[in-house]
C-alpha cells in the first residue's frame, strides 16, 4: 500500500498488514519497523522517531496526539488510547453520539527514548510519568510512581509487574 505521510525517513519498513489511518499527521523517522498488524488512527500530530520499532497486534488509537522518541519500543500487542470516553457518568458512551451529549478524555502519550513497552501493556490518555515534577521515561521494568491516596502526590517508585499506563 501507498502512504502519504507527513514525512518519512530512510530504511522504513512498513507490512503490508499494518492499517494506517490519517497519515497526513504521522511523521516518520528513519529506521522505523512497523510490523503486519498493527494499527495507527493518527487524527493529530503523531511522530515515531528513528530506530523505532512497532510490534504486531499493536494499536495507537484516541484522537489525541502521541509521540515515540528515538529508539522505543512497542511490543506485540500493546495499546495507546490517546482518548477515551468518560465512563463516570458525566455523558453519553459511544462514537455515534453528538459530541455535545458526550464526555470525551484526550491527551499526549509520550514514549520516551530508550523505552520498551512490554507485550500487552495498555497506556492510558492523561497518564502522566513525573519525577519530581517532571515526565520521566516508561522504562523496560515499568516503573511508575505509586499512588499514596486519591490525591495526585506519589510515593518513591515502585516496580508492577504487568501495569496499565
Amino acid at each position: 500500500m501507498e502512504y502519504r505521510f507527513k514525512s518519512i525517513g530512510k530504511n522504513v519498513t512498513i507490512y503490508p498488514g499494518a492499517k494506517i489511518v490519517g497519515v497526513e499527521h504521522i511523521e516518520i523517522g528513519s529506521n522505523v519497523i512497523i510490523d503486519d498488524f498493527v494499527f495507527i488512527v493518527a487524527a493529530k500530530k503523531t511522530i515515531i522517531g528513528n530506530y523505532v520499532h512497532i510490534a504486531s497486534f499493536t494499536s495507537i488509537t484516541g484522537g489525541g496526539e502521541c509521540i515515540l522518541e528515538d529508539f522505543s519500543t512497542l511490543s506485540s500487542g500493546v495499546r495507546i488510547f490517546t482518548g477515551t470516553e468518560d465512563f463516570a457518568g458525566s455523558g453519553l458512551v459511544n462514537s455515534t453520539i453528538p459530541s455535545k451529549y458526550r464526555s470525551v478524555v484526550r491527551s499526549k502519550v509520550i514514549v520516551k527514548k530508550h523505552a520498551i513497552i512490554g507485550g500487552n501493556s495498555t497506556i492510558l490518555p492523561g497518564r502522566r510519568e513525573h519525577r519530581h515534577g517532571k515526565y520521566r521515561p516508561l522504562d523496560a521494568q515499568c516503573r511508575c510512581p505509586r499512588q499514596k491516596d486519591k490525591s495526585s502526590s506519589f510515593n518513591k517508585d515502585t516496580v508492577y509487574g504487568k501495569a496499565a499506563f
